[in-house]
């Protein structure tokens, strides 16, 4: 025998059962070594109430106890051998969220439809259309023009906020901010990216259409935003001071295919400051 050996006892000799490991991620798992083993679907349910049982922190400021702020729930079918996974419903109202985030809207998503007041005949008419068309088909383009003032930016917001709400992708775009943009990054990588973005979006609000000063680039660069939604048939508000006629005068074929497109939803306001809701006077009809 070598003398270097220690025989051991027979009660040391016996192999201890492990009972319990721990994993890389830091968890200790503990288990009774004389429980009856699980079943493959106690298993299971064990493996998917565990992860359903963790939770994240919450999302955008959303907490969800559905998934406990993950995104994800786990579950399995009776003959499973393994547990699948299948997207929470809050990640719809986090996706409304984020495309609220990135729409450019800013202080217009505080305008709301239901707050929209009605004090003439043309507020009467743009709130009626505006109702009308978030329960379409959205086919047409809903577009208000003419008197300054008289809510027309207030009520494409409200549309906006509602479909935002329905969870469609709509970005708002400011006319000038639109033209200085396009020019500064004319001949520049950044051109496609940021073209792309406002011309196929799913829904786009153009703001103040030819509002000001413009040049014929300009007026290059609407007919080409214009024809590429109207060719794919997209989403589109309009607002402008400018009439039919005068949008005509300076592109035809523009004026033709909002006139077409917006159909019933072309809404014509007569230039008359008894219309402008911002004018500093009374007025009665």
């Amino acid at each position: 025998m070598n003398t270097n050996q220690v025989e051991l006892k027979s009660e040391e000799r016996e192999l201890k059962p492990i009972t319990s490991i721990m994993t890389s991620n830091g968890k200790q798992f503990i288990w009774d070594p004389n429980a009856k083993p699980l079943t493959t679907e106690e298993l299971l349910q064990k493996r998917v109430d565990e992860y359903n049982a963790e939770e994240k922190p919450p999302r955008d400021g959303i907490g969800c106890p559905a998934c406990k702020n993950k995104g994800l729930v786990a579950f399995f079918r009776l003959g499973d051998v393994a547990y699948s996974m299948r997207k929470c419903d809050c990640n719809k109202q986090i996706k409304i969220v984020e495309q609220i985030k990135n729409s450019g809207f800013g202080s217009l998503l505080d305008n709301r439809l239901e707050d929209f007041k009605t004090d003439n005949e043309v507020t009467k008419v743009l709130k009626k259309k505006a109702e009308e068309y978030i329960h379409s088909d959205l086919k047409n383009w809903f577009v208000t023009l003419g008197q300054t003032g008289a809510g027309k930016t207030t009520i494409c917001s409200c549309v906006c906020n509602k479909l935002l709400a329905q969870g469609k992708k709509v970005y708002y775009l400011s006319w000038n901010e639109f033209v200085r943009t396009v020019k500064l990054l004319a001949n520049t990588d950044e051109f496609s990216s940021y073209w792309n973005k406002h011309a196929y979006v799913e829904v786009l609000y153009l703001d103040d259409l030819l509002k000001g000063a413009f040049t014929e680039t300009d007026k290059r660069y609407m007919f080409d935003l214009l024809n590429i939604r109207y060719n794919n048939r997209y989403t589109t508000i309009i607002s402008s001071e400018r009439t039919i006629q005068e949008i005509a005068e300076e592109d035809d074929a523009a004026a033709g295919r909002i006139n077409q497109m917006a159909g019933d939803y072309l809404i014509k306001i007569s230039k008359n400051r008894a219309y402008d809701n911002r004018a500093d006077f009374e007025w009665t009809t």
